[in-house]
């Protein structure tokens, strides 16, 4: 009985050493690197009910949805560190980020002197009703609430001397101070 304990404990003790020394073996060995810090790809999440919309709309780009969305946040992000401002069709997103980080600029009514922001106002609601009359004419539809004759005698008065301004500095060899109008009509 003493044999067998002893060709046990004898046993025991031979595993025990060969797993310290499979240990000591493995810490011996160099360590793989760690991941990079900043890697190619990152794992991301995507809200469940934009998936439907990704999954749509990528085809139609001719886009992978990692692509697809790959090209939004791309987007989004050139949009967020660009010099001018996005304009307002530029997602929420951008325009909260360039608030925050002090890149947009004072509002209109701040930067101008209050005869130059009504001048502004107006220039804003003038290219409106054109653009209204515009959408109007090309649709058939009635014009005369937005011109009357007296708006359409001062658009003829403009043309004439846009016309003649343009003209001018053409004679003289100087460049014009304003492109003459591109229609795309």
């Amino acid at each position: 009985m003493q044999e067998t304990y002893d060709g046990m404990l004898l046993h025991v003790v031979n595993l025990r050493r060969r797993l310290l020394l499979s240990i000591n073996a493995k810490r011996a060995l160099p360590m793989k690197n760690k991941k990079s810090i900043a890697p190619d790809r990152v794992g991301l999440s995507l809200h469940k009910h934009l998936v439907p919309h990704v999954l749509e709309k990528a085809p139609v780009l001719d886009m992978n949805p990692n692509e697809f969305v790959n090209a939004c946040v791309e987007e989004c992000v050139n949009a967020m560190i660009v010099k001018d401002e996005p304009g307002p069709g530029a997602p929420r997103v951008v325009h909260e980020y360039r608030t925050r980080a002090g890149m947009t600029p004072q509002p209109t009514s701040q930067r101008f002197s209050g005869a130059e922001y009504a001048l502004l106002r107006s220039l804003e609601e003038v290219i409106y009703d054109m653009n209204m009359a515009k959408d109007c004419m090309l649709s058939g539809k009635s014009t005369s609430a937005i011109l009357s004759p007296a708006i359409i005698e001062l658009l003829q008065k403009y043309r004439e001397q846009r016309s003649h301004l343009i003209t001018q500095a053409q004679l003289f060899g100087k460049a014009p101070v304003y492109p003459a109008p591109q229609l795309g009509i």
